[in-house]
């Protein structure tokens, strides 16, 4: 196996902003084109989760469905990972459609960081964790599956059950995982 895909996390209802939180505009884009620019989709083999087919108007990229059975991001996991393994990727990187300043260099220094891809690695910056930015060997997927369906949902908590790995960035970059969760939060991006 090589490389490894981006999967885009965007199967959520985004109660909190109104709905359709990938369609959200942010200085006159879409909140999944801003994230689909960062992490250079164009070059990337890349994937966009959604919990039904065209959550995302247009999205120029495969969309996958989330595990219907599975609440929460988690329900993109085991898919993407099953798609990255028929591609013969040696994994995914994990994003969220509602980060739009994401680091450039988030999917290289997860893989570089993930010891040798043999385990998961997630983004810390600032002291938190950012469990929804992470890198995911497709070797995972038995421990993943076998994670979700003991019932439990938790990205945090998976990435603890496959032994994962921390990827800290600089405290002065805590900006680039500016999270949109509600309308307020689209308004303070605008002045990022």
């Amino acid at each position: 196996m090589t490389d490894c895909g981006i999967a885009i996390l965007a199967g959520g209802e985004g109660q909190r902003i109104g709905g359709h939180k990938p369609e959200r505009l942010l200085k006159g884009k879409r909140l999944i084109e801003h994230v689909l620019d960062r992490i250079d989709a164009t070059s990337r083999r890349c994937v966009i989760c959604v919990r039904e087919t065209g959550q995302v108007a247009n999205p120029n990229v495969p969309e996958i469905l989330d595990q219907a059975d599975i609440p929460g991001p988690l329900a993109a996991v085991i898919p993407a990972l099953a798609w990255a393994n028929r591609e013969l990727l040696s994994g995914i990187v994990t994003v969220p459609c509602d980060m739009p300043y994401l680091p450039v260099d988030l999917p290289n220094r997860l893989v570089n960081g993930s010891a040798g891809r043999s385990r998961p690695a997630f983004a810390v910056c600032g002291g938190q964790l950012h469990p929804v930015c992470a890198f995911w060997p497709t070797t995972a997927i038995d421990r993943v599956t076998a994670f979700a369906t003991g019932g439990r949902a938790s990205l945090r908590d998976a990435l603890a059950f496959c032994g994962a790995v921390e990827v800290t960035w600089p405290d002065a970059e805590r900006s680039l995982f500016l999270n949109i969760n509600s309308v307020e939060d689209l308004h303070r991006a605008e002045w990022e």
